[in-house]
């Protein structure tokens, strides 16, 4: 199945779109593990970040990150260790070694609650630096967290790795993007609310505008949600798209809606099922 995926991949990254300037577009991105895969293994440790560029090498690997009481970057969504571990309460109260003592796969059910399998299995929230210590040549899809600092102490991170190439940023706030841009120029960087409404008021008023417009920044990443609360139409995406402008949704995770983005031609997908993902691509191959 692998040489399959494979097989689907090569044309985009041997399309025109992923011959960018920016070096972080010399790999792949359509095939996007949200948080790692959320729904296949437990979110966001080194365990299923490796396990995940293990079977699938060329995946966008995709984390958020925030700052815990020391000041140490650690890698998770939520801003409360309640939801995936055995203890409660704000990353930002914890000290790392506080942080790190929970168990990270304490609720990771695929059965509603049934079973637990990776409880008591060493799992851990990890560091930003434990992770791309653990995957030296993985890309990645990076959310930095509205903490203060955390932008300065991520691009720190990301330089002492050698990593700033292999990273595109989002963020729904527009100031951490910019943030990113200053402290790490050249960095890749997904559109926010603010540049995306510029994109849509140019692509919408068309003419000159429109031809004269310059992207802001490198994907435009959507829910489908907002997709369906803008109109947004799959002629827009593909003028959008001749501008060099990448599209990637977020977060797919059935065949259905995964074959119709597929179909659609995004350049992107996150998903918290890479196991039905790399299935729709393989079955898609065939027809």
């Amino acid at each position: 199945m692998y040489k399959i995926f494979i097989v689907f991949l090569l044309p985009v990254l041997l399309s025109p779109l992923a011959q960018a300037d920016k070096p972080f577009f010399s790999e792949p991105i359509l095939f996007g593990l949200h948080r790692g895969g959320a729904e296949w293994r437990p979110e966001a440790t080194v365990d299923t970040y490796k396990e995940a560029k293990k079977q699938w090498p060329h995946a966008l690997l995709e984390m958020d990150v925030r700052l815990t009481k020391d000041g140490v970057v650690v890698v998770s969504h939520d801003a409360t260790v309640d939801r995936t571990t055995n203890g409660s309460g704000p990353i930002t109260e914890l000290t790392l070694a506080e942080a790190q003592a929970l168990d990270a796969g304490y609720t990771f059910t695929t059965d509603d609650g049934a079973t637990y399998p990776y409880r008591g299995k060493g799992l851990r929230i990890a560091t930003l630096d434990e992770v791309l210590t653990a995957l030296p040549e993985a890309h990645w899809l990076i959310e930095p967290k509205s903490e203060d600092g955390v932008v300065v102490a991520l691009a720190k991170i990301l330089k002492k790795h050698d990593a700033v190439d292999r990273v595109l940023i989002a963020s729904f706030k527009p100031a951490l993007v910019e943030e990113a841009k200053t402290l790490m120029p050249g960095i890749a960087t997904c559109y926010t609310m603010s540049s995306g409404m510029n994109l849509l008021t140019a692509l919408r008023t068309g003419g000159d505008t429109w031809t004269n417009y310059k992207a802001e920044d490198d994907v435009l990443s959507l829910p489908t949600k907002m997709v369906k609360q803008f109109q947004l139409t799959e002629e827009e995406f593909k003028t959008v798209q001749k501008k060099g402008i990448r599209v990637q949704f977020h977060t797919l995770d059935t065949a259905e809606e995964l074959s119709a983005a597929v179909a659609m031609g995004v350049d992107s997908i996150l998903t918290d099922r890479p196991d039905i993902f790399e299935k729709v691509l393989a079955e898609g191959i065939g027809k």
